[in-house]
């Protein structure tokens, strides 16, 4: 006779959890992963397949312009305990009559981290938000007090605020953008007019003031939202 068949032992391996949609917007600055809206900094996406992938049914949502921008804004107004509520905005863009969404900023979220200068709060950001970070600060009247620090390769801009703490300094929005939007003609289309080079902080975590330059400011352009 021959050997009697072997059984293979049962699998204990739980199946997979299906963790759902990703998130639209953040109420918090804890709820910030490292994989939030990678998507957008991958290639340009369309508005129906981002969709597909986060939970925007649960925020009320409108279209409308934030300067020279379309955008489709996702809006938090179920919030008994706040009085504002965390933004979603997805700015779009038309590609051979296709909508897609070419960056996406979120604001208005609660417990930003704070620091007592914006290099030392750049610097305190965590792996995901780590250097290098390109700085400038934006001319026109509406963001003159804004910081910008960004980096093209990632498709990350983080706008830095004067805190209402003495002395410091917070986090106003992060943004995430496709490759080769970031950039003057972003800034112009913000509203930003010029952002002139503040400096820049390298891979190792070294600031590096930037070289004065005698530029003159392009002419005055609408004003966003951020």
């Amino acid at each position: 006779m021959g050997c009697p068949r072997r059984v293979p032992p049962p699998d204990d391996t739980p199946p997979e959890e299906d963790p759902g949609p990703q998130l639209t917007l953040i109420s918090s600055w804890d709820e910030l992963t490292s994989t939030l809206y990678r998507e957008v900094t991958a290639e340009l996406v369309s508005v129906e397949a981002l969709q597909a992938e986060h939970d925007t049914d649960r925020w009320t949502r409108t279209q409308r312009r934030w300067g020279e921008l379309e955008v489709l804004e996702f809006l938090d107004t179920d919030r008994p305990t706040r009085a504002k509520g965390a933004v979603a905005a997805w700015f779009l863009r038309v590609v051979e009559g296709v909508t897609h969404v070419e960056a996406v900023l979120l604001r208005d979220f609660v417990d930003a981290p704070a620091a007592a200068d914006s290099t030392e709060l750049l610097l305190g950001l965590g792996e995901a938000l780590a250097p290098p970070w390109e700085i400038c600060e934006p001319s026109e009247g509406p963001y003159e007090d804004l910081l910008v620090a960004w980096d093209g390769e990632r498709g990350l801009k983080l706008g830095l605020m004067e805190s209402k703490e003495p002395a410091g300094w917070t986090v106003d929005h992060i943004e995430f953008a496709s490759e080769g939007v970031l950039g003057a003609g972003w800034w112009s289309k913000k509203g930003y007019g010029t952002c002139a080079p503040v400096g820049s902080i390298n891979a190792n975590g070294r600031y590096k003031p930037a070289k004065e330059s005698g530029e003159a400011a392009p002419a005055e352009v609408p004003a966003a939202e951020g």
